[in-house]
């Protein structure tokens, strides 16, 4: 296992804790979280950018243009390959990169795990209220169990990744 910058780099190319409980991938954080706000896509201040009532300035549209510029080439390749992934693959690895406000006993029991857990629970209302309750003997089994699930098909999530990236440069390879 190789250490960068504090983190440690598993076997399977992830970074995190070696029991594999931090599974993140940079193409993938970037993809999800960073790519649409650099794009335009997200972005709180595009309303604001627009200009007001009066005449359109097209400043702050090229502004943004040459902000994306250098982003453009990453989001197009990314895109591509994430669009080779199955639908429910996709969704799954939003739900684990994309935050959202979640209740505090349910972050405290499954961590960064809590929206991928969520996304696959058969019943979210009692995955809820075990997490809330975690003292009691059968709420810290579901926990497990729905945590155990979660953890495995995120990874199984981040496989389906790396080989639809590896695919990706195979193919780009061979085209040159």
């Amino acid at each position: 296992m190789a250490v960068s910058g504090g983190l440690a780099r598993g076997k399977d190319g992830f970074f995190g804790v070696s029991h594999g409980v931090h599974l993140t991938d940079p193409d993938l954080e970037w993809l999800l979280c960073q790519m649409p706000a650099l794009m335009g896509q997200r972005s709180g201040m595009s309303a604001l950018e627009g200009g007001g009532n009066g005449a359109h300035d097209s400043g702050a549209a090229e502004a943004a243009v040459e902000r994306a510029r250098p982003h453009a080439a990453r989001a197009r390749r990314l895109t591509a390959i994430w669009l080779t992934l199955d639908p429910s693959t996709r969704r799954l690895l939003q739900a684990h990169y994309l935050s959202r406000s979640w209740a505090p006993g349910l972050v405290a029991a499954l961590g960064m795990y809590a929206g991928a857990a969520m996304a696959l629970t058969a019943n979210r209302e009692k995955l809820e209220l075990a997490c809330c309750h975690v003292t009691l003997a059968a709420h810290g089994a579901t926990i497990g169990r729905e945590l155990g699930r979660a953890e495995r098909a995120v990874r199984a999530a981040h496989a389906r990744w790396r080989d639809a990236k590896t695919a990706s440069m195979i193919a780009w390879v061979r085209a040159e």
